[in-house]
């Protein structure tokens, strides 16, 4: 109801309580609020009651920076890749559309609903940061005209649900060459995938495209990258052109490190995993699926 919450630029949510009516004897809950028409008579304390507030607060307007993450050792800065995240997103995409100048969103939340964030208007966006997610709807953001100034996209996936009908990585070669071939994001420079499985095949595909005479930072950590895709890059001119390749957490061998490494271009290739490492899940899917993703 404060008319000065009009000049907010910047909005971060790092955890939410759990709350009850006032009246309930639910021994778990962190405080009580008075019922109304504000909260649903039926929201769980662990569904995040106060956001039905926050997603009517009609102040938002001038909101540039919107962050739900935990953030690393309880301070403001570069998030944790963690694999870990308490907080419900499915009220993200009420906060963001209250937003229409919003320049940066990091979501570190769970049930974003990217199908309806990633193609709404968003023409002031700069830096998007989506973490923990199952859905990334990359078609719907590579199709999205408004992402002119969209400068800096990093996703990271949620380790593989072995209680999925159909358990599988969740950012896949589909995602990466949506963005790869998008013509409404000109102004790109730094893009990151992780926790993926394109592999090599992903390398050809971002080569293919021509990105690499644009961007800046590339970042692939936490995937299945082996020698082959080293070489693709290693022999590609347009390689030059990186501040930073990311290609941590792979399957590269020796020979990729000696290759990369030669190019001379920043490139980091610590904890690279060996492509035999044991199985787990019904698809046996790669270790690193389970252990690099948060899982909860």
């Amino acid at each position: 109801r404060s008319s000065q919450a009009k000049l907010l630029q910047r909005v971060f949510i790092e955890d939410t309580a759990n709350e009850a009516p006032i009246g309930s004897a639910d021994e778990y809950a962190d405080d009580f609020y008075a019922p109304g028409k504000d909260v649903p008579a039926d929201v769980d304390e662990f569904e995040g009651p106060s956001f039905h507030v926050l997603a009517k607060c009609p102040h938002l307007g001038s909101v540039r920076t919107l962050w739900m993450s935990e953030m690393l050792n309880g301070k403001l800065g570069e998030p944790s890749l963690e694999p870990s995240c308490h907080i419900p997103g499915e009220f993200a995409y009420h906060f963001i559309k209250q937003m229409p100048n919003v320049e940066e969103l990091r979501l570190h939340a769970h049930d974003v609903d990217m199908k309806k964030i990633f193609a709404m208007p968003l023409p002031e966006l700069r830096h998007l940061e989506v973490y923990h997610s199952k859905d990334y709807a990359c078609d719907k953001l590579a199709a999205n005209k408004s992402l002119a100034k969209l400068e800096t996209i990093r996703l990271y996936a949620k380790a593989i649900d072995i209680c999925d009908d159909d358990p599988k990585p969740y950012l896949r070669l589909k995602q990466l060459r949506d963005i790869c071939n998008s013509p409404n994001l000109p102004s790109l420079k730094h893009l990151m995938i992780g926790l993926t499985d394109f592999g090599d095949k992903g390398i050809a595909e971002i080569i293919k495209s021509g990105m690499l005479k644009r961007l800046k930072v590339l970042d692939l950590q936490a995937g299945c990258i082996t020698d082959e895709g080293a070489k693709l890059l290693a022999n590609c001119p347009d390689l030059k052109n990186l501040e930073l390749l990311n290609l941590s957490k792979n399957a590269i061998g020796s020979d990729g490190v000696k290759l990369l490494k030669a190019t001379k271009v920043n490139v980091n290739l610590a904890q690279q995993h060996n492509e035999g490492d044991p199985k787990q899940g019904e698809d046996e899917w790669a270790e690193y699926f389970f252990t690099e993703g948060d899982i909860e």
